[in-house]
């Protein structure tokens, strides 16, 4: 999908739906390009898979609430789901 200076999304499909891999620093500079990549999901639930995730600061944080927040909004009982989180982000 995208790569920004070691950050990359890649979507894949699993028998659940459509799977984000997050891969690099997510951070300010490279959080708009998650936020948008969700966004085209309208709703629909999706996997987040941090495994790749070497950083996550408050924006990265952000994005992922505020895409919940809005899926809830859009469509009840809509969620996201992570899988494979670094225990020390």
């Amino acid at each position: 999908m995208d790569a920004v200076d070691g950050f990359a999304l890649r979507l894949e499909q699993n028998g659940q739906g459509p799977v984000v891999w997050v891969s690099g620093e997510l951070d300010i500079a490279t959080a708009p390009l998650l936020s948008d990549c969700l966004d085209d999901f309208n709703g629909q639930p999706v996997t987040i898979d941090f495994s790749g995730v070497t950083f996550l600061d408050s924006s990265g944080l952000a994005v992922l609430i505020w895409s919940a927040l809005a899926r809830r909004s859009r469509l009840a009982g809509a969620a996201w789901r992570s899988a494979d989180a670094d225990e020390g982000l």
